[in-house]
């Protein structure tokens, strides 16, 4: 699924989306991405999944989301899973934490060669609590706009990060 650049749209995903099948045998980086916004000003909230399309190697998976565009965000929800890497090679891309229900989040899957890549500021919104889990050494700027974000140990964020919040429950 892809959002074309233009005006800004919104995914809300509580199902499957997949991306195409690769087509070159043996390659590892054939797969089809899940969803690629190339839209600026948009979201994609997903409580589904959300994967890339198996690559020609019948192992390897495209990327589950690539966000191009500007100003980007990419909303996860309690039941939220990827089948690939989620991928912000657009400027300002924020990944939120939200929705009502509480989730948990490992940041040590936050990373130049982890799952979650290239996002810009982290974002908790909706009235849900979302416990940080792992740790994880890429910076950025975090924001608590509703709900409480719980950090599970001491280094759950980077020393060079910046925090701006409400309600924040450092060590549970």
């Amino acid at each position: 699924m892809t959002l074309r650049s233009g005006a800004s749209a919104s995914i809300d995903n509580a199902g499957t989306i997949t991306g195409g099948a690769g087509t070159n045998a043996g390659s590892s980086t054939d797969g089809g991405t899940g969803v690629q916004v190339n839209a600026s000003s948009s979201r994609v909230i997903n409580n589904g999944t959300i994967a890339g399309g198996l690559a020609g190697d019948g192992v390897s998976h495209g990327n589950a989301v690539t966000l191009a565009g500007t100003n980007n965000t990419l909303e996860l929800r309690t039941g939220y899973a990827f089948i690939g890497n989620v991928v912000a090679t657009g400027s300002n891309a924020t990944l939120a934490f939200g929705g009502s229900s509480n989730a948990s989040f490992d940041m040590s899957d936050i990373g130049g060669a982890a799952q979650y890549r290239g996002f810009a500021t982290y974002a908790k919104i909706g009235s849900s609590t979302w416990t940080l889990t792992g740790t994880t050494a890429v910076g950025g700027n975090w924001s608590v706009a509703e709900g409480i974000l719980q950090a599970g140990g001491q280094r759950a964020f980077a020393a060079n990060g910046l925090m701006r919040s409400r309600p924040l429950r450092r060590w549970i």
